[in-house]
């Protein structure tokens, strides 16, 4: 399975059970085993249970399948440091998990028998109070109050649990790191703090945690006074963990920083698809981002339940518009991309950004979209050059054109790079221009004429789009000013 030209390991010795393997131990030195649970003549049990005997050395993992759990369990309690599930090992974890030991094999032997202790506490292999490792911890401290961290997916950031080991004494100098242990998906840390955490002391080391886990995020218990509830206490901060979904860096708090379930207003589901529907991506961008932050704001919704959501909303989207595609496969591939992102997003900002490439990619994919919305501009710019001379607004062109106002205002300003008010005061200033070269109208007139009722209005947008006052603006042109 390991590629053995590409490895710097040697396998020192190949045993078909666990009798032949005992011989061999006995007459050489090897720095760790690999044994599978089931073997002829002597099974890996029972391997275990000799090894113990004669007082062997190298840390035993042991290879298993899914329902032998049972005699997983007896391997740790016989000593085993680790165990590897057969159906989902490959040549590359295999390999990454050997290198870890050579990494940890600096760590003394009593702190690997307390990390199968804490190992053992999570994968359900002792059952709480968890009497060994209570007694492990209260044999080494006065007190009782502690402390876990858990951490979301580490391993970008570290290269081994020595690492992490290493990095949590250096951060919570203060207090006494009693266990760092990683998984597939997490880490786990257990810390005995004599003395209640301050908040500045909290908010440093929230902040070193932030630095030397930029990849992650993570959640600091309450205080604990007892280790009976400690694979329930770490089950609670996995879930906990999601929150960080709400929150921009540092993405390290404590539990008690999340605030109670409460009822929160909920999506507008009809509204959405309504505007979808319409082609009005602009009004579906602003009501989905104004539902998010919202949400984010009061973490009202359980994480879970708005990462369903959006979910939900990304597939109904892409669903809607699937028939306009240029690129229905494209698409197809975005949502997928979107899905993975969104499973494994971690922070506020990772949200926002599935939720604006959801409507770029939709944008890119449109054609009718444009084709749709340029005789809407037409019609619109037609509207102003008709309706100028009146106080007219947005909403009354379109009611007069019989369009969706959020869906005409995206129109507009996605195909022009302009505002309806921006064109209008264009069309405007354009005919002020004209009547301050050739009529004998005042300022007060002209203002009037073009649509202003208020003159000092007029005269801020004329200076903004003319760079000058009216006034000045005729001056210029009785003089033959080049403007």
């Amino acid at each position: 399975m390991i590629n053995r030209e590409q490895s710097s390991f040697v396998i020192g010795f190949e045993a078909s059970n666990g009798r032949e393997a005992l011989g061999a131990l006995e007459k050489e030195t090897f720095d760790l085993v690999l044994c599978d649970v089931v073997m002829p003549v002597m099974d890996g049990i029972a391997f275990l249970r000799e090894y113990r005997k004669r007082n062997l050395k190298a840390p035993v993992i042991m290879l298993s399948n899914f329902d032998e759990y049972d005699k997983v369990r007896q391997a740790f309690k016989l000593g085993a440091r680790d165990y590897i599930l057969k159906d989902s090992a490959t040549g590359g974890s295999l390999l990454r998990l050997l290198e870890e030991y050579c990494r940890n094999r600096e760590m003394p032997d009593e702190t690997y028998n307390f990390q199968s202790l804490v190992r053992e506490a999570l994968d359900g292999y002792s059952s709480p109070p968890f009497s060994a490792l209570s007694q492990y911890v209260q044999s080494r401290i006065s007190g009782s109050s502690f402390r876990l961290l858990y951490l979301d997916m580490p391993q970008k950031d570290l290269s081994g649990e020595k690492d992490l080991f290493d990095t949590m004494c250096e951060i919570f100098r203060d207090h006494i790191v009693f266990s760092a242990i990683t998984t597939q998906r997490h880490g786990i840390v257990l810390v005995h703090t004599a003395l209640p955490l301050q908040r500045k002391e909290l908010q440093a080391i929230f902040e070193n945690l932030q630095k030397s886990f930029p990849h992650t995020c993570g959640v600091l218990s309450r205080a604990l006074t007892s280790l009976s509830d400690f694979r329930a206490g770490c089950e609670r901060l996995h879930e906990a963990a999601a929150y960080a979904i709400y929150r921009s860096p540092p993405l390290f708090f404590s539990e008690e920083e999340i605030p109670p379930s409460h009822p929160c207003e909920p999506f507008p589901k009809e509204r959405f698809l309504s505007l979808v529907k319409e082609q009005d991506l602009a009004g579906a961008r602003e009501t989905l981002m104004s539902f998010w932050e919202q949400t984010a704001a009061g973490q009202a919704m359980e994480p879970a339940a708005f990462k369903r959501q959006l979910e939900d909303v990304l597939f109904q989207t892409i669903q809607e518009l699937k028939p306009f595609f240029q690129e229905s496969m494209t698409m197809t591939r975005l949502q997928i991309k979107l899905l993975k992102e969104l499973d494994y997003a971690y922070s506020r900002e990772q949200i926002t950004g599935i939720v604006e490439s959801l409507f770029e990619g939709v944008r890119r994919q449109l054609p009718f979209l444009s084709q749709k919305q340029g005789t809407a501009v037409r019609d619109v710019m037609r509207y102003i050059a008709d309706h100028y001379r009146e106080p007219v607004t947005l909403q009354d062109a379109a009611a007069a054109l019989h369009l969706n106002y959020t869906y005409l205002s995206s129109c507009v300003t996605q195909n022009t790079g302009k505002s309806f008010i921006e064109h209008l005061n264009a069309v405007r200033i354009k005919e002020a221009k004209r009547l301050l070269k050739e009529t004998e109208m005042t300022v007060g007139e002209i203002s009037d004429a073009i649509g202003y009722r208020d003159q000092g209005y007029f005269g801020k947008v004329f200076k903004r789009l003319a760079g000058t006052t009216p006034l000045h603006y005729r001056n210029a042109c009785q003089r033959g000013d080049e403007l």
